[in-house]
């Protein structure tokens, strides 16, 4: 079980002849298909029911995704097509920091943008800034479910053959893993948390096999309402679904998890938390 939160991209999956789209560039540690993951982290994600791989794509990569999403979120497709499903679209212009994300000068970090911590300050304090703000102060979450039909850059990465090889891997998948969908959720200030739970049974396969692979785009503070997950919740069976309406709670988001876990004998008193909290924009 895990508590959702500001940006998710999900079941990131490839083909083996796929061509990568030369701008997703992967962090120096994963360039490496065969290395990665180790046993050792295979072994804890075994045991954990999750992993955290630290700055997967590179800044210049997250950059130009959140710049992408921009325009998704304002009715701009490369593609010519729509996501199956995606908010109302957003009319007000773009600001100044997300048209120039993807045209960064030559004063730069090594990866073609410039980002201090000044700039950093800037744009938490000017929320009119935030990804996708539209001018309207309702507190609500808003989802994009398969933004690859909309958009090339992000086909490229849930189709990118080293991260579908990672979540073979993980799961001792010996025939390769599938794309099921891809998501963006998306929390503007002050939105309610997703209630803890678990993906698989809301897919329906058989076997139940189903790898979910978020993608952070922000650097997550604590601040942000970054994930959370349950450690060891993957061991507890069925668990509980509950419906839509159950997704958005106020009490934190337990009430589905405390259930799953007395369903399985678990005492919600020694439920072990772990905090996404820390991940840079990047981290998988």
């Amino acid at each position: 079980f895990r508590l959702s939160a500001r940006v998710e991209s999900r079941r990131v999956m490839a083909s083996e002849n796929h061509q990568v789209c030369p701008r997703i560039h992967l962090g120096e540690s994963y360039t490496n298909a065969e290395e990665c993951p180790s046993l050792e982290k295979i072994n804890q994600f075994s045991m954990d029911g999750y992993s955290v791989f630290p700055n997967v794509l590179s800044q210049q990569c997250v950059d130009a995704l959140n710049h992408r999403l921009e325009l998704v979120l304002r009715g701009e497709y490369d593609t010519q097509m729509k996501p199956d499903k995606s908010p109302k679209l957003i009319k007000t212009p773009m600001s100044n920091d997300n048209l120039n994300s993807s045209k960064a000068g030559n004063d730069n970090d090594g990866d073609g943008f410039k980002r201090t911590e000044d700039e950093d300050l800037r744009r938490r304090i000017n929320s009119k800034k935030a990804l996708g703000y539209s001018g309207n102060t309702r507190k609500k979450v808003f989802q994009v479910i398969n933004i690859h039909k909309s958009d090339r850059l992000f086909h490229e990465l849930v189709t990118n053959p080293f991260l579908g090889k990672l979540v073979a891997k993980l799961m001792n998948w010996e025939e390769g893993a599938r794309l099921a969908q891809d998501q963006i959720w998306a929390k503007p200030p002050g939105a309610p948390p997703l209630a803890y739970h678990r993906d698989s049974p809301y897919f329906m396969f058989k076997p139940n096999d189903v790898c979910t692979v978020w993608i952070a785009l922000d650097d997550l503070s604590s601040d942000l309402g970054p994930l959370q997950y349950v450690k060891f919740s993957h061991l507890w069976g069925d668990g509980r679904v509950g419906s839509s309406q159950n997704f958005f709670q106020d009490d934190g988001g337990k009430a589905l998890l405390h259930s799953a876990a007395e369903r399985a004998g678990i005492d919600i008193r020694n439920l072990e938390f772990e905090s996404m909290a820390g991940v840079a924009a990047g981290g998988v």
